[in-house]
């Protein structure tokens, strides 16, 4: 986040990008979606740098969408690799998706926000790295849930459901994820009750992750 935003004109000490991104992980658990906190940040950051709002808003939405395409380019790719019997233009269709999806966000921040592409590769980087971090944390809860099978598949419906959660009408995407594993379920043949009882521990385990955003407060808010 802070070398997307420091493209935009806005500094900010690591300490305080650190604080804020545990914050913003802490407020994601009661405002709407998994992007509630974004808007916190946005605030504090705008208080405390004096830049203008759309370009906080701008910085922290590019860092967002950078991460969704993350998201979807590992959920593509796996989705090409669960051994399931789909139709052919399923899987040429995936494939174009897998292909396009990079050279797409590119082509975006080429056209729109030509400041960004210096970040595009580090930023695009950290993300897929943090997003397989994710998946591997996944696949180390599940195997202590005895599940032995389908990892290509699990995988594939937890990127799902991670990507369902960034719908802002739940909150901290309780509800969501869980919703989307019930019904992938019944396609990938695997339980549903395994499904569920994973999502809860996900969210319990990223909630424990998420209780220093209320310690960590600053008492300055505003710029000298």
């Amino acid at each position: 986040m802070q070398k997307v935003l420091q493209v935009h004109g806005i500094e900010l000490p690591g300490k305080v990008n650190l604080r804020l991104y545990f914050q913003g992980m802490f407020y994601n658990l009661f405002l709407p979606g998994g992007v509630g906190g974004d808007a916190y940040k946005a605030m504090i950051i705008h208080q405390k740098t004096a830049q203008p709002l759309r370009s906080v808003i701008v910085g922290l939405l590019l860092d967002r969408i950078s991460g969704v395409v993350a998201l979807l380019v590992l959920a593509l790719l796996f989705f090409m690799m669960i051994d399931f019997p789909l139709p052919v233009i399923y899987r040429v269709a995936g494939g174009a998706a897998l292909v396009l999806a990079i050279p797409a966000w590119l082509g975006f921040l080429y056209l729109f926000f030509k400041p960004s592409l210096p970040v595009f590769t580090p930023s695009l980087v950290l993300s897929l790295a943090v997003q397989c971090l994710q998946v591997l944390q996944a696949w180390v809860l599940l195997a202590g849930l005895q599940v032995g099978e389908a990892w290509f598949a699990w995988a594939l419906v937890f990127l799902l459901s991670s990507l369902a959660t960034l719908i802002p009408v739940t909150v901290g995407g309780l509800g969501a994820r869980e919703l989307v594993f019930v019904f992938a379920a019944r396609y990938l043949g695997i339980s549903q009750e395994i499904a569920v009882t994973f999502s809860l521990l996900f969210f319990l385990i990223n909630a424990a992750c998420s209780l220093p955003g209320i310690f960590l407060r600053d008492s300055q808010s505003k710029p000298k």
